[in-house]
């Protein structure tokens, strides 16, 4: 099931980064810069003690229970931004040391959408060290 679901996942990032207009403007050294930002400074739910789920601090639950909770767009949108400005020939690696555990996920979510294998090395180091076992997860995703 998790194979399906991550080519059904895949399937849909690449079919959005051919459609609809980006949440940044994907001109100029700025671009990724943007898309990081708007990833670092969104409120998402916190994580979970083991820092491996997202846990809603309304309902005081593991995972989102409300449907109208936004904190799934912003990482699609923004996966599908970095998609493009990786196939733009934008250097989007920066994101795999960044500050906030949800865009060293994305990053990698993107270098794993790209097939990037460029800096596979610092991808393999995120698998092994990163303080998120979320982000852990995400790296060891995308080397395959």
């Amino acid at each position: 099931m998790s194979k399906y679901y991550n080519s059904l996942l895949s399937l849909l990032i690449l079919m959005m980064t051919f459609a609809g207009n980006s949440t940044a403007q994907n001109e100029g050294p700025e671009y990724v810069n943007t898309i990081f930002r708007t990833v670092a400074t969104h409120k998402f739910h916190p994580l979970n003690e083991e820092n491996s789920m997202t846990y809603d601090r309304n309902l005081d639950k593991a995972g989102i229970g409300n449907l109208d909770n936004e904190d799934w767009k912003i990482r699609l949108l923004a996966v599908r931004d970095l998609v493009r400005a990786k196939t733009q020939g934008h250097d989007i690696f920066a994101g795999l040391e960044h500050p906030s555990p949800h865009v060293r996920q994305i990053t990698a979510k993107a270098l794993g959408i790209t097939r990037s294998r460029d800096k596979m090395d610092q991808l393999a180091q995120l698998a092994r060290e990163d303080a998120v076992a979320m982000v852990r997860a995400q790296a060891i995703m995308a080397l395959g």
